[in-house]
C-alpha cells in the first residue's frame, strides 16, 4: 500500500502535493483535464510554497466552483492530512491485534454466501 501510495503521489514532499493537487484537478474538472492543462497547472503551482496557496490557485483556476469554494477547500485539505497519515504510518508486522471476531449476518438474505462467509477455506 506505501509503495503504490509513494508511486501515485511522488517520493518527496513537493511531487505529493503537486499530484495530489492535479489529481483533485482531475476528479473535480475530469472534460477540463488535458495533459497540457494538467502541466500547466503543475507548472504554476511548483512556484507555490504552501498547500492552502497551491489548493487555492486550483480552485481561482476553476470557476465552476465560485459558490463551493470553502466545502473543495475543507475536502482538499481532509484529503492531504489523511493521505499525508497513510504516507508517515508505519506498520510493525510484529505485532497482532488481540481482540474477538464477531461476524455479523443479516436476516434476510440478498446473496447466498455459506454459514462462515467462506473463510474456513
Amino acid at each position: 500500500m506505501k509503495a503504490r501510495l509513494e508511486y501515485s503521489t511522488g517520493s518527496n514532499k513537493e511531487q505529493f502535493e503537486t499530484n495530489l493537487i492535479c489529481s483533485m484537478f482531475n476528479a473535480i474538472a475530469p472534460y477540463e483535464t488535458t495533459a497540457a492543462a494538467v502541466n500547466k497547472l503543475a507548472q504554476e503551482i511548483t512556484l507555490l510554497k504552501s498547500w492552502d496557496d497551491k489548493l487555492d490557485h486550483l480552485l481561482a483556476s476553476l470557476p465552476m466552483l465560485k459558490e463551493k469554494t470553502e466545502y473543495y477547500k475543507a475536502v482538499g485539505k481532509a484529503v492531504f492530512v489523511r493521505l499525508k497519515a497513510v504516507a508517515g504510518y508505519e506498520w510493525n508486522h510484529n505485532k497482532r491485534i488481540k481482540s474477538p471476531t464477531i461476524l455479523l449476518r443479516s436476516t434476510s438474505e440478498v446473496l447466498r454466501a455459506e454459514e462462515d462467509y467462506g473463510l474456513s477455506k
